[in-house]
């Protein structure tokens, strides 16, 4: 599958939570609400980082997790990882709004689940 078949599967919302894509070597898991991050080291690196658009021809692999919970629920044993300053260390601010509005939105799905 080619990197841009992926970031419509991202768009359109067809990729599901945990999703692994291999991509130029680089393992990256798809966080949900177009998050996608591959570790290295301390720290968790952009896919929108490291890409350029003569990337989206290149060949990818997607390995889907074995569950996946529903749509703004979260399966009972998921914990909510607290962020992580040294992650925003070279992002903007835009950036760190962003991920902070998706972690709230996380805490509130796994609140509303527990009604």
């Amino acid at each position: 599958m080619k990197l841009i078949d992926i970031l419509n599967k991202i768009a359109s919302g067809e990729l599901k939570y945990n999703t692994k894509i291999i991509w130029d070597e680089r393992e990256y898991t798809y966080k949900g609400d177009n998050e996608v991050y591959r570790k290295m080291g301390n720290i968790e690196v952009d896919l929108w980082n490291d890409m350029c658009m003569d990337d989206l021809e290149s060949e990818c692999e997607l390995i889907e997790p074995d569950h996946i919970p529903d749509v703004g629920k979260m399966a009972d044993n998921t914990k909510i990882e607290e962020l992580d300053e040294n992650k925003y260390i070279l992002k903007g601010m835009s950036d760190i709004v962003v991920d902070m509005f998706n972690k709230l939105n996380e805490v509130i799905r796994y609140i509303n689940k527990e009604d």
